[in-house]
């Protein structure tokens, strides 16, 4: 999928020039399902013209700015293990892992610096239960790091619903 429009809706002026801030998101994702397994993965990278003019309007210097550029991206590997054992394949119990990177700060405006943690490397195990098709309920524990040496590990539970 892609976007592309202008963000700046008049509110970016510098000098008389008013900027539009263009904004771009392009993503590529997929998910196979095959005899339990369940494979996912998605790539997004998102672009920002002008981000040196509003980085300037909104006040903000040094490794506070908004990025040219940003990118990220994970891939996740689960085996539902009542996949050969549920009827109709209604139930559902999937422990997976996943591994992500993401990049907020991947290309910097001239004059503004990258934060050391603006690029975080994440490592999750979990379990997904699936009491019916269109009910999911997560839960998962997901391991931080970034170069600042700052990530937070987090657990986390989620509850899902499709309609």
């Amino acid at each position: 999928s892609a976007y592309s429009g202008g963000a700046g809706h008049g509110d970016v002026a510098l000098e008389g020039t008013n900027y539009d801030v263009r904004t771009t998101v392009v993503d590529v994702h997929g998910q196979a399902q095959m005899r339990g397994f369940d494979v996912r993965g998605l790539y997004a990278r998102a672009t920002i013209n002008d981000a040196r003019a509003l980085n300037q309007v909104l006040g903000l210097n040094g490794t506070d700015g908004v990025a040219e550029a940003m990118h990220g991206g994970y891939v996740q590997v689960g085996y539902n293990v009542l996949s050969q054992v549920s009827a109709g394949g209604g139930l559902g119990l999937t422990p997976y892992v996943r591994y992500e990177q993401v990049d907020t700060q991947a290309t910097m405006p001239e004059g503004f610096a990258r934060s050391a943690a603006t690029s975080n490397t994440f490592a999750t195990i979990g379990v997904e239960v699936k009491p019916i098709p269109n009910i999911v309920v997560k839960v998962d524990y997901g391991w931080v790091r970034n170069d600042a040496r700052v990530g937070v590990n987090q657990f986390n539970v989620g509850l899902g619903y499709a309609f």
